[in-house]
Order: C-alpha cells, then structure tokens, then sequence
C-alpha cells in the first residue's frame, strides 16, 4: 500500500468498524425476547387519572377476584389453566360477568396472550392459554356486568406441576 493511502484507509476502516459495531447492537437490541413495550403506553400514561378513578370504583364496589394459573400437564401443546373467582363485599359469587384477561410471563412480556374466561357457575370463570415458559407471570382481568367494571392485576408464579 501507498503512504499516500495509509492514513484515509485508516479512517475508511474506523467508520466502517463503527457503522458495523452499531448494526451489531441494533440486531441484538431488538432481538431480545424478553424487552417489550407496554402496548398503547402513551395513550395509558395521558389516561392516568382515568386508571386512578377505576381504582376508586375498584373499591367502592368491593368485588374480590382470586386468581389462579397453573401449568396443564396434560394439554398437549402445554398449557397455562387461568381460573377466577369472583365474588362481592359479602362473599356472595358473582355470575354473569364477562371476565376478559391479559397474560404474559414477565421474563418474556413482549408474549402478551388475551383469552375471554368462561363462566364455571358459583363465581368462578376459567380459560386456557398457550403456556409459553414457566415462570412469573402478570396476568391483568377485567370484570364487567351491567355498568360495573372491575379491575385486577396480579402475578402469579407458574411452575411444572
């Protein structure tokens, strides 16, 4: 090589290390499994107040949800077995909501999974997911009968059974 060229090569060769070592990171940033933006979380952020005054209605209507996910061993493919009860202030069980929830292990949140929960009779609603690892998961219901809504989150530790 040139004297004339060493010192231009030089620089060719740093940015070119440089443009590579970025991409090299971009690939691996968005290649993680287990980063994940919260969906809509902008439009979740402007309706804070919104979520504070469901909390309020959370209370004054004094419903209880218990929950309860397991690991179905014998689903084939492996399944997450989500059941609920649902009760009021007094304990009484509360049939005829509709119970919708969110679910997805917190290892590996960007595998959010919806399911609309059937009725069991005595309070309780269950469904079934696609049982994605084991783990922590969050799991966020939504109660509603009539004009009462009522939320929940809650994490639950799935393990094999």
């Amino acid at each position: 090589m040139k004297r004339a060229w060493t010192w231009p090569a030089i620089v060719i060769g740093l940015l070119v290390l440089g443009v590579g070592a970025n991409l090299a990171l971009l690939v691996v940033a968005t290649s993680d499994p287990g980063f994940a933006v919260e969906p809509d979380y902008y439009a979740k952020a402007v309706a804070w107040d919104d979520k504070r005054a469901q909390d309020a209605r959370n209370l004054a209507l004094g419903w209880r949800l218990t929950a309860d996910a397991r690991a179905d061993a014998a689903a084939v493919p492996p399944a997450l077995a989500v059941g609920v009860e649902l009760t009021d202030a007094a304990g009484r069980p509360i049939d005829g909501a509709a119970v919708h929830v969110e679910a997805f292990p917190v290892s590996r949140s960007q595998n959010l999974l919806q399911a609309d929960l059937a009725a069991r009779g005595a309070g309780r609603y269950a469904a079934s997911l696609p049982l994605v690892r084991m783990g922590i998961w969050e799991l966020r219901f939504t109660a509603a009968r009539g004009a009462d809504r009522f939320t929940r989150t809650s994490q639950i530790e799935v393990y094999r059974p």
